[in-house]
């Protein structure tokens, strides 16, 4: 619903109007889907005053909020509603009609806090940026799906498709070496064979080398230099389960160590350096989703969801010996893991079996009940293999969770706020968060931009 008196951006017709923050109603019924059907034909919103109010009613439950993000009624029973036309009170049919007034629900004397202007972020680049390529060439003929950003943004690595007319991506790494110093972009080396595709993409803590894990006749792992030489190449043994599969990666804490895994089980630790793998796994049961490693690499941490169930595996590398195994109580999916920088606690996060993102904290020590969710966002839908980020800041775990309906949202454990609003979803544009937690970076066919968390 527009404002009255607000028309486009500046005040100047065909002007665009900017997006504002995201508004998530506190004290929402338990269960409500506001992705269902019910929802899709109840929704109203108004304007009163200098305030805009919605109503949203699904199967099991009903709210009205306002544009600070108050509950001023809720119900656990489903409703139909409309605003009178002035925007002053709201009719809410369900076995008997009730009117509610507005400026009634208000509480005395609380007024909204001011909010601050939106921020549009630091544009890294706008064209794909490569040397030989022309201005008006977008970054990608199809969506950007991976990327992956270092320490203060000075390095950026993306996946890109170059031509029209082929599914083929290639990776482009764009970098500044100094604040003041010109950007360079380059390619890296194509993966093996004509029809590898990217599966996982990471920079090393220390943003000197990027790791990609593709498939192609086989699961393997590349190891390139900012400079896009190769460093060595790894393929992970065969013998795994049929079926698709997805590769995840991830670097130790001190960049010493490399995991690969594959959705089948398998999983290796590779030592940086040299590309020799130094401990070798596989996992029974449910599709594995997720892998990580602690700060040494002396620890590896395998998620496995199938079936409504999680479970997450702690084993030594050296001797493969199992030091935690848990199931996480109600999860559903994994999105991904981390050690804490100690490596005494692990967190994961994923999707709960109502669709909320949440994270759940596993002490290392064991044995311990199953560890309960805490809920980051309610009813925020992910795809059925989410592209996910998480990583342990120096003040606690955040986490990206990619909305596969338009939306995702960057999460802080420690505060339990919401950090970042992504304006799209997992298939049409990649995030990226730098290993200390500081830096988000999205990347979509229109160009990269750097956003202050």
């Amino acid at each position: 619903a527009g404002e009255p008196g607000r028309h486009h951006a500046g005040g100047t017709p065909g002007g665009a109007l900017l997006p504002g923050p995201l508004v998530r109603p506190a004290g929402c019924p338990a269960g409500m889907d506001a992705d269902s059907r019910f929802a899709a034909v109840t929704t109203r919103a108004c304007w009163t005053g200098t305030l805009p109010y919605a109503f949203m009613a699904a199967d099991f439950g009903s709210v009205l909020f306002d544009g600070a993000g108050r509950t001023l009624w809720a119900d656990p029973a489903a409703a139909t509603a409309a605003f009178t036309p002035d925007g002053t009170a709201l009719v809410v049919v369900q076995d008997e009609v009730t009117v509610w007034f507005l400026a009634g629900l208000r509480r005395p004397g609380l007024t909204p806090a001011p909010r601050p202007p939106h921020a549009r972020g630091h544009a890294l680049f706008t064209r794909l940026p490569l040397p030989e390529t022309p201005a008006e060439r977008p970054c990608s003929y199809w969506p950007v799906r991976l990327a992956a950003v270092t320490d203060e943004a000075r390095a950026v690595v993306f996946s890109t498709q170059l031509d029209r007319g082929t599914a083929r991506r290639r990776q482009v790494v764009w970098q500044r070496t100094e604040e003041d110093a010109a950007p360079a972009a380059l390619l890296l080396p194509p993966g093996p064979g004509p029809a590898a595709a990217l599966s996982a993409l990471a920079f090393d803590p220390a943003g000197r080398v990027i790791a990609r894990a593709v498939l192609s006749d086989e699961a393997r792992l590349l190891l390139d230099g900012l400079d896009g030489l190769p460093r060595w190449r790894y393929a992970l043994p065969a013998g795994g389960r049929r079926g698709p599969q997805r590769l995840h990666t991830a670097f130790s804490g001190d960049g010493t160590r490399v995991a690969l895994a594959a959705a089948d089980g398998r999983s290796v630790v590779l030592d940086t350096a040299s590309g020799r793998p130094v401990g070798a796994f596989r996992e029974p049961g449910p599709t594995l989703q997720a892998v990580a490693l602690d700060r040494t690499g002396t620890h590896v941490a395998h998620g496995m969801a199938g079936e409504g169930r999680g479970r997450v595996v702690v084993r030594r590398v050296d001797d493969g010996t199992v030091l935690l195994e848990s199931g996480p109580r109600e999860l559903r999916q994994f999105t991904d893991l981390a050690f804490s920088p100690h490596g005494d606690t692990l967190a994961a996060a994923g999707a709960t079996h109502r669709r909320d993102a949440a994270l759940w904290t596993l002490p290392r020590s064991g044995p311990e009940p199953a560890p309960s969710p805490q809920v980051a966002v309610h009813d925020l839908p992910l795809s059925d293999q989410p592209r996910g980020s998480l990583l342990w800041a120096a003040d606690g775990p955040r986490a990206v969770f990619p909305g596969s309906r338009g939306a995702g949202v960057v999460w802080d454990a420690t505060t339990g706020r919401v950090l970042a609003d992504i304006p799209f979803g997992a298939g049409e544009g990649a995030v990226a968060l730098s290993p200390d937690g500081r830096t988000l970076v999205t990347v979509t066919q229109a160009g990269a931009r750097r956003w202050p968390l």
